[in-house]
């Protein structure tokens, strides 16, 4: 009788902790893309997660593996989505290779994720 006792008790403390420990349903997205190729050359880098602390978003505009434009890194404690914004207006010569790179960072109880992205247009 005493161990079935036991039992039930160490049974409802279980569940009692298992009840107040936050469940995180995580998801975690990280994204770039050109959005435009015309006088202006460019896009973004799209961090969007949920059940995070707080993202962050970094994008770089490269030329033929030369930096021409970057933006952030950029942090958001809503993390339902954040942009990092990258263009230049240039002349562009035929077959210039354009890279767009994002850093996408997702924190959660002191540690983080991250992913890297990435799109590339050639100059015709």
């Amino acid at each position: 009788m005493k161990g079935k006792k036991y039992k039930t008790i160490a049974l409802t403390l279980v569940i009692l902790c298992l009840s107040v420990v936050p469940v995180h349903a995580l998801s975690y997205t990280g994204v770039s893309q050109f959005t435009n190729t015309g006088a202006y050359i460019g896009g973004y880098s799209y961090t969007s997660a949920s059940g995070y602390d707080y993202i962050s978003a970094y994008s770089v505009l490269s030329c033929d593996g030369d930096i021409k434009d970057t933006d952030g890194p950029r942090y958001s404690y809503d993390t339902s989505n954040l942009w990092a914004q990258a263009n230049v207006g240039v002349n562009k010569t035929p077959g210039t290779y354009w890279s767009i790179r994002g850093t996408h960072y997702a924190y959660i109880n002191g540690s983080y994720t991250y992913k890297t992205s990435s799109d590339s247009y050639t100059e015709y």
